[in-house]
């Protein structure tokens, strides 16, 4: 199904359609606990990032608990955001759920912080990566030594 989608619409027919497969499922006692959208949900945020349907990604995090997704892991948002940034997508759809994870957990987590780096690198962003360093060092950002060692020496190299 997902390697169909080929615009955003269809990745908003897609999200309808789990969505109602969620909604009879939970109707008719679905075991949630057995099985769910675990894997299933990253393939479509990642066919949705591939054709640029920013809005139906925020759906899926907006709509995690019809879905049974589990938001408590401090990965859900970075493996959303490696998902979109595997299929190619640009900082501008990156950033909402980067903001989304720092409302719901009060802090970024390393794995979102690397996400947005490395597309804020691939866009040669460099106030995007002077403000994520920023961040760590304000200490509202957590991240590994090596990676913040990484996004120095990149500015360093673009920064005169």
């Amino acid at each position: 199904l997902f390697t169909l989608i080929a615009s955003p619409e269809d990745a908003e027919r897609a999200l309808d359609l789990m969505l109602a497969d969620a909604a009879v499922r939970t109707e008719q006692g679905f075991d949630w606990n057995c099985d769910g959208y675990g894997q299933t949900f990253l393939s479509l945020i990642s066919a949705a990032g591939r054709v640029g349907a920013d809005a139906v990604t925020l759906r899926v995090v907006s709509s995690a608990e019809e879905l049974h997704i589990n938001t408590g892991s401090k990965e859900f948002y970075g493996n959303i955001m490696r998902k979109l940034a595997g299929a190619g997508a640009g900082s501008s759809s990156l950033e909402p759920l980067f903001d989304l994870e720092k409302e719901a957990r009060d802090v970024h987590t390393h794995m979102a912080l690397h996400e947005l780096s490395r597309v804020y690198r691939r866009e040669e962003h460099v106030t995007g990566v002077q403000s994520l360093v920023q961040l760590v060092e304000d200490e509202q950002a957590v991240a590994k030594d090596k990676l913040v060692e990484e996004l120095k020496l990149w500015l360093s190299k673009r920064v005169q």
